[in-house]
């Protein structure tokens, strides 16, 4: 499982690594992960019914509280990533032009299977 990590952050990584966000390549991979995470757990809390979606929870919580949530979740999350798999760790792993295309094609494949399955979820719970 590290390894499929290690590879889905190197791709990224080398995403990233262009332009004005070059600066800020390994911290954009980690929030990368880190989103597509937050995206399946929250889908898959929805769909077990441990999280309910309730039409009021919008309007009971303020926002400001909810970010400041969001946040204590984040920061927690990045450390451990950023102890586990580190800079050099990522720059080890070598891929070539046309499997680096692959992986992206599947990366973006499946972000979009994961918002759709959130979609469904939230509309048929």
């Amino acid at each position: 499982m590290k390894k499929l990590i290690l590879k889905f952050l190197f791709l990224f990584y080398s995403y990233y690594d262009k332009g004005s966000t070059k600066s800020i390549a390994y911290f954009s991979a980690l929030t990368a992960l880190i989103m597509v995470l937050f995206l399946n757990v929250f889908a898959l809390l929805i769909y077990f019914n441990i999280i309910k979606r309730n039409q009021d929870y919008s309007t009971q919580t303020p926002m400001s509280i909810k970010y400041l949530i969001g946040f204590l979740i984040f920061i927690p999350i990045l450390f451990i990533l950023k102890r586990t798999f580190t800079k050099e760790d990522i720059l080890k792993i070598e891929m070539d032009k046309p499997t680096m295309r692959k992986g992206y094609i599947i990366i973006v494949g499946y972000i979009i299977v994961s918002v759709l399955f959130l979609i469904w979820v939230i509309k048929n719970k």
